[in-house]
């Protein structure tokens, strides 16, 4: 019976939700975990705190590490991992109880690298709508019908992969996805990155699956905040999406070559964002006039242009 390694990368999370996380996770109907939790420098709580993890389940790791960003803590936790496959959990989110249990017993029978399920958005007062059910319901994909999931990814838009049991789709976070652990090391996570190192991340993993097991199932909750990265006032977006979206199309040059529009619509999506969170932001000090300024001074630039 495998092994799964599940890293919840911490960095001041909320009691509360911390609390609810790790409980989904100690209630999975599947036994053979190891719950990695990367401590990435937390401040709101005592390191003591965490330590008291370690006496809920002796499948509970703590790894206590300086702040290096998400993304570094859920590369450590992906290296020190047993497991024979790894899934990552955000600390403020929820398990669906059968969601490893299902993992497994598809991924192993299709013979594939990665198991991919739905995320439903909840908010602290609202339950799973079917967390119990399997669904009994997948498909395997290889090869070149992987271009099918580059686009979601990069869109969000394909149908097959949304309203999944009514509330669910595929997202491109690192989310609902049982890995092979020697392709998890293989890929790790962007660092420095602060937007859209997921979306990297999730592209690059294709590249080195030859096939995926599409699972049509609700495993994950997640918690939508108004702290959310996407929302995040950040006061240089331009600058770190431009660094974004130049990588993504280095990185995936063939498939954007024959897929332009869906590179487009990407780029319309992070442009929308830009004027939204940051330029429109109260915390935006540039004048009406700057703004104008500044947008058409963009549009003629690289990637914008």
């Amino acid at each position: 019976m495998p092994t799964v390694s599940i890293i919840i990368p911490v960095y001041n999370v909320n009691k509360a939700l911390l609390d609810n996380c790790i409980k989904s996770i100690v209630s999975q109907t599947y036994q053979n975990i190891e719950i990695i939790i990367v401590n990435d420098g937390s401040t709101d709580y005592a390191p003591e705190y965490y330590n008291s993890y370690l006496s809920m389940d002796s499948r509970i790791k703590l790894i206590n590490q300086s702040n290096q960003g998400v993304s570094e803590a859920r590369n450590r936790g992906t290296l020190e991992a047993v497991g024979d496959y790894v899934m990552y959990v955000d600390g403020d989110d929820v398990l669906a109880p059968i969601a490893v249990q299902e993992g497994v017993k598809c991924i192993l029978e299709s013979q594939a690298d990665i198991a991919i399920a739905a995320i439903e958005k909840i908010s602290s007062h609202t339950e799973f709508s079917n967390p119990n059910m399997f669904s009994g319901r997948y498909e395997c994909i290889v090869g070149k019908r992987f271009d099918s999931l580059r686009e979601h990814y990069v869109s969000l838009g394909n149908a097959k992969f949304i309203n999944i049991n009514g509330n669910g789709y595929i997202n491109r976070g690192p989310y609902c996805r049982l890995i092979k652990k020697r392709i998890a090391v293989e890929n790790p996570f962007h660092k420095g990155l602060s937007i859209g190192e997921d979306l990297l991340w999730n592209m690059s993993l294709i590249s080195k699956c030859n096939s995926i097991c599409i699972i049509y199932n609700i495993w994950y909750g997640y918690l939508i905040t108004d702290t959310s990265a996407i929302r995040k006032y950040y006061g240089n977006r331009r600058e770190k999406v431009e660094e974004y979206l130049t990588i993504l199309w280095q990185e995936n040059l063939e498939f954007f070559e024959n897929n332009h529009e869906t590179y487009i619509k990407n780029l319309s999506v992070e442009f929308y964002c830009l004027l939204r969170f940051d330029l429109l932001s109260p915390r935006c000090k540039m004048t009406y006039l700057e703004k104008n300024i500044y947008v058409k001074e963009m549009l003629n630039c690289m990637p914008w242009k």
